[in-house]
């Protein structure tokens, strides 16, 4: 009679395994006994019993139990190739020859798997031959129960183990241990709850938290980190590693308990790397760098790429580097392609005698401060709301508090409360929506934005002094695109349409000069006035009067 030997490990490496190899010999012994013909020896390594044989991915794939088991494991094998070759060989075979059940499967609870693995092998007549545990006949109805019972059991009791192992891992870390083993960057696990430094990988945690709060740049700390104490890694340090090292509060005596709080932890003690001070002051580094990322440099800044129109043919004009400058031009080569389109060429930025397109549409970016200044107000105003708010959401939830109760009693049906209750439902909803957003509303913060950041943005706007990040992100706030023409420009504001006359200087197209004037009354700025009652004036000079866009509180002109 023939026999396939099938073996497996669920971890380990993938190119060799003791387990395996001890598992085969068993098989192997055990065919002999029997006086069984071995026609195949098939394994599989750091594979789980609970995934699916290759050849059954159809199944698996409508499997909703095993997908939701596979989705929570951090193994990349879905499949078992080993298993795959034993269920193309089942013709062949009367015995699967295996260590013990668990090396063929372990059963996922409400999968397919134990099914679809004991079908294949009752169709072709196989049994089960186990090192420990005896034949097996999934053909007999008591057998196959009995094994059904012990998998079942089994499971439940893996689960219930794994439920206890992850209560006794929250209790170890809420009293303030390690209890993983200690897989960290510069710590070593001893067994028997101690943890130890190494001495070379502190000296890398310590160069690492005090450039950081250096305020040196990340790459140029983790270029050193490489050229100085490359031994300490692997390979290399990565910036994943980087970013770990900068964060792991262990390293000053510190480790977060279940609930994420931070605690002090009980095997540091006394072998602390750095001083808590330092780790808090890295900690807000980090925080404040990722809020308010800067600006990176690029080879050329390109703000108003993406939102710039040919007015002749519609499309998009593309940058080019003519001489140094930077323009923008229509490249669209088809044949809708006019001969006008070459005068939609414009230069991006001027020089101090002549005004191109970055110095020609800075005025349009106070609408992007008085957007920011209405946000800023109706902000505060509805701060000033907050208590009653919160007030109507407590008189809702005590009316629904009071339906349930008479229909508790009995004096409404089901229906009717939830009639009422669906109509609440959308409105409390909403109210609860806006009285998180507005507890999460910082009023200092509010005050200091339109007492000294709005008004510092505004005189640096009438300087041309601002920086590319603040241009840029001003900019894309306020202008939705930008159309070409030979004789003017056309924008698509959030305020309505602009239309800037272009005008020729010698052999070149620039924009007019232009001028901000204030209309503030009691000498107060526009961007500290709540009544947002003063006036903003833009002058082009370009020598005709004209009103280009008035929008009741800033006015375009040319002169």
């Amino acid at each position: 009679m023939n026999a396939i030997i099938y073996a497996r490990q669920s971890s380990g490496k993938d190119d060799y395994s003791e387990s395996v190899e001890t598992q085969l010999e068993n098989c192997r012994k055990l065919a002999e006994r029997e006086t069984l013909n071995v026609i195949g020896c098939y394994f599989d390594l750091n594979t789980s019993g609970k995934t699916y044989p290759v050849g059954a991915e159809s199944v698996a794939g409508h499997d909703t139990a095993f997908q939701e088991w596979f989705k929570q494991q951090t193994g990349t094998k879905m499949y078992r190739s080993g298993l795959g070759e034993v269920f193309k060989h089942l013709k062949e075979a009367d015995f699967i020859i295996v260590d013990e059940m668990t090396r063929l499967y372990r059963p996922v609870t409400r999968s397919f798997l134990e099914s679809f693995v004991n079908q294949k092998l009752t169709e072709h007549s196989v049994q089960i031959l186990q090192c420990k545990g005896g034949k097996l006949d999934l053909k007999q109805f008591d057998q196959q129960l009995i094994q059904m019972l012990k998998n079942q059991i089994q499971d439940e009791a893996i689960a219930n183990q794994k439920k206890k192992s992850k209560e006794q891992f929250r209790k170890m870390r809420d009293a303030g241990l390690q209890c993983n083993g200690a897989k960290m960057f510069g710590i070593r696990y001893l067994g028997n709850r101690q943890l130890e430094v190494i001495p070379e990988c502190a000296e890398v945690i310590r160069f690492i938290y005090n450039e950081i709060a250096a305020y040196r740049p990340y790459s140029a700390i983790l270029r050193d980190v490489n050229q100085k104490f490359r031994h300490c890694f692997k390979r290399y340090c990565y910036e994943t590693s980087f970013y770990s090292i900068a964060r792991q509060p262990i390293y000053c005596g510190y480790q977060y308990n279940s609930r994420h709080e931070l605690i002090r932890n009980i095997q540091m003690t006394g072998k602390e790397i750095i001083s808590y001070e330092l780790w808090e002051k890295v900690g807000k580094i980090l925080d404040s760098k990722k809020k308010n990322p800067p600006v990176r440099a690029k080879k050329h800044w390109l703000p108003v790429s993406g939102m710039m129109f040919c007015g002749h043919c519609g499309g998009k004009l593309t940058c080019q580097i003519d001489r140094g400058k930077l323009f923008y031009h229509c490249n669209k080569v088809n044949l809708t392609r006019e001969r006008e389109c070459s005068q939609s060429r414009i230069r991006f930025q001027g020089s101090e005698k002549s005004c191109a397109l970055y110095e020609a549409l800075y005025p349009v970016l106070l609408f992007g401060l008085r957007q920011r200044l209405e946000k800023n107000l109706n902000a505060l105003q509805e701060k000033d709301s907050l208590r009653e708010m919160e007030n109507k959401l407590d008189i809702m939830k005590n009316k629904e508090q009071e339906l349930f109760e008479l229909f508790v009693n009995g004096i409404i049906t089901r229906d009717q409360m939830e009639d009422i209750l669906i109509k609440h439902k959308s409105e409390r909803q909403i109210l609860q929506l806006k009285v998180q957003h507005l507890n999460g509303i910082n009023t200092g913060e509010l005050e200091h934005e339109r007492e000294v950041i709005l008004p510092d943005l505004y005189a640096r706007i009438k300087l041309r002094a601002l920086e590319n990040g603040e241009y840029e992100q001003l900019l894309r706030e306020t202008v939705r695109s930008i159309t070409v023409y030979d004789q003017h420009i056309v924008l698509d504001l959030i305020a309505g349409e602009l239309v800037i006359p272009r005008k020729k200087v010698g052999n070149r197209k620039s924009f007019p000069d232009w001028k901000i004037q204030d209309d503030c009354s009691e000498g107060k700025s526009f961007f500290h006035f709540e009544e947002y009652s003063s006036l903003v004036r833009i002058c082009y000079r370009s020598g005709r009067e004209k009103v280009l866009l008035n929008d009741n509180k800033i006015i375009f002109t040319e002169e």
